[in-house]
């Protein structure tokens, strides 16, 4: 039985490691394929002619990583359409570990033209590796390529994929966490509550349910919460009568119970008039004008 390990110090020139171990340690945690991001390495076309671009980005292949900064920017120029029949071309990142070689590039294969076309085939082999970004259609007697030409396939794991860590989880708590993940009650993550920006809605983290954590801050529990410390106002309190700057104030508390000098008076039961006053109830004021 063999056992390769690494990395040691070297003693006498006995621990030597090449760029194929660091390869090898980083292709057991990282896959094959591009980096995730809507435009990384997206091929594209203007409509205008017959040339094919492709964006920044990068990715990793057999644990080799490689990025393209984009300067200058990645074109090619598809060599002429067939007069007769379709052709289906593809834009290919590839490995090649061949001695005279030993880089990641960016290439443009051409197909053949053909009743049927298919596109061509991508070499994968110990010394040469290839992902394929994008499928192109040159259509038959076209000078153009249109959006509706190009195939992405960065997202298909057949052709390329994208770059995914396979390390395990960091802790069986987090063991759920995934595109769909929230927190159940249960402290594992595994609903639907993460959000766009990251945000984790749901239950509590690790183990501790939803309805304990609540409780706990719930008026008797452990750590309640109070108005006091949220800044707002307990449920029963007084204001000075300058606080009050919006309302009716009834007359049961002072006031009038109206807006209007009319109604107050009206509200307040004051009448006046030139005559003796008659009538009325205990409580009504009547002035005698004279």
């Amino acid at each position: 039985m063999a056992i390769r390990s690494m990395f040691f110090g070297s003693v006498n020139g006995d621990r030597k490691y090449t760029s194929d171990d660091f390869a090898f340690l980083i292709s057991h945690f990282f896959t094959t394929g591009v980096l995730d991001g809507a435009d990384n390495l997206r091929v594209y076309v203007n409509g205008n002619d017959r040339v094919v671009r492709v964006l920044p980005g990068g990715g990793c292949i057999l644990g080799r990583f490689f990025f393209e900064d984009g300067i200058p920017e990645v074109v090619f120029n598809p060599s002429a359409a067939d007069p007769v029949n379709n052709r289906f071309d593809r834009v290919i990142v590839k490995w090649d570990n061949q001695s005279d070689q030993r880089r990641v590039s960016i290439l443009y294969r051409e197909g053949i033209a053909s009743v049927t076309p298919a596109p061509p085939d991508l070499i994968r082999d110990a010394d040469e590796y290839e992902v394929s970004l994008c499928k192109v259609l040159v259509r038959a007697g076209s000078t153009t390529i249109v959006a509706g030409d190009l195939t992405d396939e960065r997202d298909s794991a057949s052709y390329c994929g994208r770059v995914k860590c396979t390390a395990p989880q960091l802790s069986e708590n987090y063991k759920n966490i995934n595109a769909s993940g929230s927190i159940a009650a249960s402290g594992d993550i595994s609903a639907a509550n993460i959000t766009a920006s990251g945000t984790i809605q749901g239950a509590a983290f690790v183990g501790a349910a939803a309805s304990v954590h609540a409780s706990q801050h719930a008026s008797g529990g452990a750590d309640p919460v109070t108005p006091a410390a949220i800044g707002a106002a307990a449920s029963s309190h007084n204001h000075d009568a300058s606080a009050i700057n919006s309302g009716t104030l009834p007359i049961s508390r002072g006031g009038t119970g109206a807006t209007t000098y009319l109604a107050a008076r009206a509200a307040l039961h004051i009448t006046y008039g030139t005559a003796d006053p008659s009538g009325g109830t205990d409580g009504d004021i009547y002035f005698k004008l004279i």
